[in-house]
């Protein structure tokens, strides 16, 4: 039990510090005092359970990377193409929906390597997916991914998402982009 609750207090303040956090500012948010983070942060003590689904939002990690870190190396590399360009792409898993509402049961993600800054002159859409949602992907500025949403009905529809800085409730997000194919 205590090597999980050390690896869970080097994260919780790695995740604090990569969001420019203090731990007040991090007590705040969480409607706990500055102490209980300083706590949590050297292994003194853990965070209520029904915090966590909180934190990791805060974070934009999923609450099993708040005990387990982020694993920042894919699953595998494989080529996407888009219009006429063909794109290395980092692919780092999927994401089961089945048990939610809503039309996704299941998300895929890639992460499009080496794209410079060809996607910024892209039209953003409405769609945000916040950064917890992404499985075990270490989500910065600048990064575009490939997103598969398979369907209830049995389809699957590629989104193309921008990690440009959009904040969603509180959270830190991806937006999606319309990516026209007859520029690439």
């Amino acid at each position: 039990m205590e090597g999980i609750q050390a690896k869970f207090a080097a994260n919780l303040q790695e995740f604090r510090k990569k969001r420019g956090l203090t731990q007040e500012e991090l007590a705040k948010k969480l409607g706990v005092t500055f102490q209980a983070v300083s706590k949590w942060e050297n292994a003194k003590a853990a965070p209520d359970i029904f915090l966590l689904p909180t934190m990791a939002g805060i974070f934009g990690c999923t609450i099993d990377q708040l005990f387990q870190g982020v694993k920042r190396e894919p699953i595998r590399v494989d080529k996407i193409t888009i219009g006429s360009t063909v794109f290395d792409a980092s692919y780092f898993g999927e994401l089961d929906r089945s048990s939610e509402s809503g039309y996704a049961v299941k998300l895929e993600f890639w992460r499009l390597e080496n794209t410079g800054s060809i996607f910024s002159h892209c039209a953003k859409a409405f769609n945000v997916l916040p950064y917890n949602n992404y499985p075990s992907i270490e989500v910065e500025r600048g990064q575009v991914f490939v997103v598969d949403c398979h369907t209830r009905s049995g389809s699957v529809e590629r989104r193309y998402y921008l990690a440009d800085g959009t904040i969603w409730r509180d959270m830190p997000s991806t937006r999606e982009i319309i990516v026209d194919f007859d520029e690439f």
